[in-house]
């Protein structure tokens, strides 16, 4: 499978290397409790509104989070349910949960932000990592959590973007270094359902 996300200098997005530790193989089950199970970013994940907020959203407006991923092609990850829509305020989202019961349960989250570009993207202590798609043009930002989540932010234009978040692994699991391999698969197969970046 392709690395999603490229290295790049905040300064410099067009210089890129291959980010370590954000590809690998699938491994099923490998999903472990989460502490909010909300499947929205962590607390602080994200800004104001930028001020360059396209009115009707663009390209934004037009996309269901709950069709930009399917059950089906959550199965190479591991067993998921159906996604439900999860709102986070005016912004859409969808989220995908392990099965009730599951001893090991992940979370998988999408959410569409019209009117928030990449530069409202907050790092939530982990720090964040500026990039670029590896093969293509769209800009991304890498957000990991010291709690065993990690979140992608993509690019749609300079003031929106979507967010694909995993949460729930514990560190004997993995922690963020795992949550963050399968949020890069996960982005792999939404990445190319996106609108074209604009500007």
């Amino acid at each position: 499978m392709r690395t999603v996300l490229r290295r790049t200098t905040p300064s410099l997005l067009a210089a890129a290397l291959v980010l370590a530790g954000c590809s690998g193989g699938t491994e099923k089950g490998s999903a472990v409790p989460s502490d909010n199970g909300t499947g929205q970013p962590p607390s602080g994940s994200t800004s104001a509104p930028s001020e360059t907020g396209t009115p009707n959203g663009g390209a934004a407006a037009s996309l269901d989070p709950c069709q930009l991923l399917s059950q089906g092609e959550l199965a190479s990850i591991g067993e998921f349910e159906p996604g439900e829509r999860d709102d986070l305020a005016e912004y859409p989202g969808c989220i995908w949960y392990s099965p009730k019961g599951d001893r090991d349960p992940v979370t998988v989250g999408i959410t569409v932000y019209a009117d928030r570009g990449l530069a409202d993207v907050n790092e939530t202590g982990a720090g964040k990592t500026p990039g670029k798609v590896s093969g293509g043009e769209r800009k991304i930002v890498k957000v990991p959590d010291d709690l065993g989540s990690c979140m992608y932010a993509l690019e749609l234009s300079p003031s929106s973007r979507v967010d694909v978040l995993v949460t729930g692994i514990t560190e004997a699991r993995g922690g963020g270094e795992r949550a963050c391999q399968i949020t890069d698969q996960v982005t792999a197969i939404v990445e190319p359902k996106l609108p074209e970046p604009e500007g």
